[in-house]
């Protein structure tokens, strides 16, 4: 029996999905040369991580903005507002990150589920298969091998 609390995370997915699909809002990023070389110098995965990380926040804004609208603009019909922000975590690449997730609050004073926070807010399939396998008993040595998701795989992890 689900939780509501994983009942509402659900919920707020699909209404994310039906915003994309109805639609299609286009979602446009930039990022500064120098800092991208700055994160290049630490290594590719750095680069990634941190314009993924870019992306996430971008995302989630974009969101705000459709449930909300635009920011200091009156409207007669609104149903949220916007809340401030507060500190969570996203899963990349098999690791808890810090983020920064947006708020809102609805008119009749409940908190609204970002959709695309609780996406990034979910573990990754290969880490949710350790722990599955973990809590199981089975052995945790070369779970590497074991564990890999099967279908669309690149190949082995690489340590």
């Amino acid at each position: 029996m689900k939780k509501p609390y994983q009942i509402e995370s659900q919920r707020a997915v699909k209404q994310l999905e039906a915003m994309a699909a109805d639609g299609n809002p286009a979602v446009q990023m930039v990022l500064p040369m120098a800092e991208m070389l700055g994160w290049l110098r630490q290594g590719v995965g750095e680069l990634i991580r941190q314009a993924g990380l870019r992306l996430m926040d971008l995302l989630m804004q974009e969101e705000v903005r459709e449930l909300v609208g635009e920011r200091s603009q009156r409207q007669a019909e609104r149903t949220a507002h916007r809340w401030g922000s507060e500190r969570g975590y996203c899963v990349v690449m098999g690791q808890k990150v810090p983020v920064e997730r947006p708020r809102v609050r609805s008119t009749d004073d409940q908190e609204v589920r970002l959709g695309s926070y609780e996406m990034f807010h979910r573990g990754e399939p290969l880490t949710e298969t350790v722990w599955e396998k973990l809590m199981l008993g089975l052995s945790t040595r070369k779970a590497d091998s074991r564990s890999a998701p099967r279908s669309g795989s690149l190949g082995r992890i690489l340590r």
